[in-house]
């Protein structure tokens, strides 16, 4: 595979037209299609220089004390709103009645003596395992089985 690839390779590079590649006539070598070759221009200008960066200020330092402040003295604002005088009423001679007290009667309860049990001997009832009917019955293990 590699040889065929490389077969293909040479050969198409011996069939390549690449003589345009080597001539002279598309060089732009002559002044007559100077190409991208502009002129120089007539009139001479001349670049802006920057402007020159200057170290800032300094301030001189003060050599006196400003007067100190005074203290402000807040007096507390006079209240626009006063507050209604209170109504006095007048005492009532009227009392209220004093209190009742309830008075409950409890029900007396009604229910019915409990009955005697009964001396009647019942045997033991044998307890029968229901069998699902898919037919996995297994017989209890002859060796006890602890946890």
């Amino acid at each position: 595979m590699k040889v065929l690839a490389l077969t293909l390779l040479s050969l198409a590079l011996v069939a390549a037209d690449v003589s345009h590649l080597f001539g002279h006539e598309h060089q732009h070598e002559d002044h007559a299609h100077p190409g991208y070759n502009y002129e120089p221009p007539s009139i001479p200008f001349e670049l802006p220089t920057p402007a020159p960066v200057y170290l800032p200020a300094k301030e001189p330092e003060p050599n006196y004390l400003p007067p100190a402040q005074p203290n402000p003295t807040y007096l507390p604002p006079t209240p626009t709103y006063l507050p209604p005088a209170p109504v006095v009423q007048p005492e009532s001679s009227y009392l209220p009645p004093g209190q009742v007290l309830p008075t409950y009667k409890i029900p007396i309860p009604s229910y019915a003596a409990p009955l005697e049990p009964d001396n009647t001997y019942l045997p033991p009832q044998e307890i029968v395992e229901p069998h699902s009917e898919d037919g996995y019955h297994y017989n209890p293990p002859s060796t006890p089985f602890f946890y």
